[in-house]
């Protein structure tokens, strides 16, 4: 992991969040084939975070644990396109711009502070934040990975 990666985790556990680390897991074959953009410092670091949570555990990192399915978190790490899809009943072109946004949008951290939120990694590297019941509507949240996990450690553990 790299230091300035490691410096924001450190910052992360310093204002009250959780972080724990193991040896590296590897994502699931189906999150890699579908996210073959993903850039290396966001799964390294997945990867290897075994879990990372702000002290009311209402905001959390997402680990390979939860996109392998093998987490205990009661969140699936897509449960907002599930819940969207399974809104979308049987609209095939709704079902259609769900998985593409969803396609185009890699979920890195989830919330339900007040409302069930997300934070996304896109294709250009920018986070975006999502909250329901317009989880495909996000608002530009931070311009890449490191500067959001900066931006998590100074929120004072709430969303935007």
């Amino acid at each position: 992991m790299k230091s300035t990666l490691k410096n924001a985790l450190e910052r992360l556990t310093a204002h009250g969040w959780r972080c724990t680390f193991a040896q590296p897991t590897e994502l699931h074959p189906t999150i890699t084939a579908r996210y073959p953009w993903l850039p290396e410092d966001v799964v390294g670091t997945t990867r290897k975070i075994t879990k990372a949570t702000e002290e009311g555990e209402r905001t959390w990192l997402l680990t390979a644990a939860d996109y392998n399915g093998n987490s205990d978190s009661a969140f699936a790490w897509n449960e907002w396109e599930k819940i969207t899809l399974d809104a979308a009943a049987s609209d095939m072109d709704e079902i259609t711009s769900i998985k593409r946004f969803w396609d185009n949008h890699f979920p890195v951290a989830m919330s339900v502070e007040s409302d069930y939120g997300y934070y996304a990694l896109k294709k250009d590297g920018s986070i975006v934040f999502g909250v329901g019941p317009d989880f495909e509507e996000p608002e530009a949240y931070a311009s890449d990975y490191l500067s959001f996990l900066m931006k998590l450690a100074n929120a004072s553990n709430s969303l935007p």
